[in-house]
């Protein structure tokens, strides 16, 4: 059980910086990053949606469980 929230811990100290990364990205840059994350029992599945003008970019990933340090 202790094993389970440090993990927990950890996705969500990973989800915070990922958030306050868009939020610095949104007010510093032309373009702006919008996306979500879901977290699940055995993974972590993140979306990227990056605009810059006219262009779109959206970058797709699921890590599983356990990370591996």
């Amino acid at each position: 059980m202790w094993r389970l929230r440090q993990r927990y811990c950890r996705l969500l100290h990973a989800a915070r910086i990922i958030q306050g990364y868009w939020r610095w990205h949104n007010c510093h840059t032309r373009g702006f990053f919008q996306g979500n994350y879901q977290l699940t029992a055995c993974q972590l599945r993140l979306q990227l949606d990056i605009f810059l003008g006219s262009q779109v970019c959206r970058v797709t990933d699921c890590i599983p469980f356990p990370i591996k340090n």
